[in-house]
């Protein structure tokens, strides 16, 4: 940069000489006038040069780049930035979404309170709160979080039905114990009637026990709803929390 600083510098003192020299031996005008666009050219020349060099470096170098939220703050993005490494300059609406909910000062002083392996996992979870903030500027991302323990608790009776029932078919299926014959007295055919009954009776007691299981689930799957209803109170009043 230097160098070319310095070679600007002394092919402007070379064409002004070489100016001043043809205008005292013209005299006139014209003659001026046409010797001097050629250094006004020249001189413009080198400056667009200079220019793109100095762009060119600027590209070049890391660190000299602003991140998204120095951009966006019109201020200089100095080495040690708190932005710079989870907000980068080619992508200015993560920084956006985020400075217009939660505020710039917020987020530097959180970040500065956590430890660095930490600090990129609660910049994604801001990230995250702000665009659901924006969706849904009443509850947020409480509200996504509702939604997903609610298909979780609908998901688990629809397993509960399944396990009921499947329970149902094999224990239906299953034969019962054949009765043993060996050194016993022949059953009487009215006592097979009876055994005949009472297999009904107990196939009979099987399916409405399933039929029972499948209508009504376990009390646990309701305790979900509720203890999804707690969490959902809770996260509410997290959400509200980091607004006052």
């Amino acid at each position: 940069m230097y160098y070319i600083i310095k070679c600007i510098f002394y092919s402007t003192i070379i064409q002004y000489h070489t100016v001043a020299t043809n205008i005292n031996k013209h005299k006139s005008l014209l003659p001026f006038i046409h010797i001097y666009l050629p250094i006004i050219a020249w001189v413009l020349f080198l400056f667009v040069i200079l220019f793109i060099s100095i762009s060119h470096l600027h590209k070049m170098a890391p660190g000299h780049s602003p991140c998204a939220s120095c951009k966006l703050l019109r201020r200089r993005c100095i080495k040690d930035c708190i932005f710079a490494p989870y907000f980068p300059s080619n992508d200015p609406h993560k920084f956006a979404v985020v400075h217009k909910v939660f505020g710039a000062s917020n987020v530097s002083k959180m970040l500065q309170g956590l430890p660095l392996h930490q600090r990129e996992d609660a910049v994604n979870s801001l990230v995250y709160e702000a665009n659901a903030r924006t969706k849904d500027p009443v509850y947020g991302c409480v509200g996504e979080i509702s939604h997903l323990q609610n298909q979780v608790s609908q998901l688990q009776m629809q397993l509960a039905t399944t396990h009921a029932e499947i329970l149902c078919i094999r224990m239906q299926q299953e034969p019962l114990a054949p009765t043993p014959t060996n050194g016993l007295v022949p059953v009487h055919p009215t006592h097979n009637n009876m055994l005949t009954t009472d297999r009904k009776v107990a196939s009979n007691d099987i399916s409405y026990s399933c039929l029972h299981n499948i209508t009504n689930p376990n009390n646990q799957y309701f305790n979900f709803t509720s203890n999804g209803v707690i969490a959902y109170d809770d996260l509410k009043r997290e959400s509200s929390s980091l607004w006052t």
